[in-house]
């Protein structure tokens, strides 16, 4: 059984290709149409060239193609047939029925790209696309809406947030500079990006999600990356805002969790002997937090 499965999804079994091809271009087809905030179908005739079923083909053609590669300029010549036809249907849209913008078209590339992908055993890549451009097709509207409230002040601090990330943290020695091997100021910088990130996101959940769920949601998020830069972020926040400390202080426990399961997780998979042994510590460790948060005053 177990090897019927490691052929099945064998990342390389053409099957499985066609198979998980189609699946992505059905559920990236699927934000062709409009769906109310209550969840129910609301059938547009404004969708573009992208529905479930071209969203298929495009995605299911790219695969197809690279089945053929022994055959000189075949996907050449397959890539310029879709680029002709996106074309056509981009004119045929802007002309005849009054649709403007490129989301459609650029789904349909994207699509087609997804299909190569997959074709070349780069399936997480693809997965990963194809959720994003699902993403960024279904959400357009709410997309729109953050962009106009987006502030010149905002983006400066995104600015800022890139130029100590690409431009000096790539200067900077990974070795230590002292003589006791402590200082790496590679490290050092990568932890100032962290709690810089942090507390920059923080801020966003804030604008958006208010204030308690923002600091418990940027707490848990955060401590998926680093429980120190968390931590280190809420406290510059509570030495800085007039916030709730109790409820930075939840939020601090909230990360030490997050960072606990995250060690003893690592830890059984690497080695289920010391993981018995650290049962006892974490589970003393969690009914604290869970007895700390208990008797915060909501």
């Amino acid at each position: 059984m177990n090897d019927f499965f490691v052929i099945v999804f064998d990342p390389s079994n053409k099957f499985f290709q066609i198979i998980i091809t189609v699946l992505l271009g059905i559920f990236v087809g699927l934000k062709g149409r409009t769906f109310s905030e209550l969840g129910s179908k609301i059938d547009t005739n404004n969708n573009g060239i992208m529905g479930i079923r071209n969203s298929s083909l495009f995605a299911l053609l790219g695969t197809v193609v690279t089945f053929f590669g022994e055959v000189d300029n075949f996907f050449v010549i397959m890539s310029g047939g879709v680029f002709l036809i996106i074309i056509i249907a981009y004119i045929n849209g802007v002309f005849k029925l009054g649709l403007y913008g490129l989301n459609s078209e650029i789904s349909a590339l994207l699509m087609f790209f997804i299909g190569v992908l997959i074709g070349t055993e780069q399936v997480m890549l693809a997965v990963v696309i194809a959720i994003l451009t699902g993403i960024s097709s279904a959400y357009k509207t709410h997309i729109k809406k953050f962009a106009n409230t987006f502030s010149l002040i905002e983006w400066s601090g995104i600015l800022q947030l890139l130029i100590i990330t690409a431009l000096v943290l790539p200067l900077l020695p990974t070795t230590p500079i002292d003589p006791f091997g402590i200082f790496i100021p590679f490290d050092i910088w990568l932890l100032i990006i962290l709690i810089s990130a942090i507390g920059f996101v923080g801020y966003f959940f804030s604008k958006y999600f208010g204030e308690k769920r923002s600091v418990l949601l940027m707490s848990f998020l955060g401590a998926m990356v680093s429980s120190v830069a968390t931590t280190t972020a809420l406290a510059e926040r509570s030495k800085k805002e007039n916030s709730n400390d109790i409820l930075l202080a939840s939020g601090v426990l909230m990360a030490i969790s997050v960072q606990l399961t995250r060690v003893f997780l690592i830890v059984i998979l690497l080695s289920e002997g010391l993981s018995k042994q650290l049962v006892v510590p974490v589970i003393s460790c969690y009914y604290r937090n869970s007895d700390s948060v208990l008797l915060v005053p909501w």
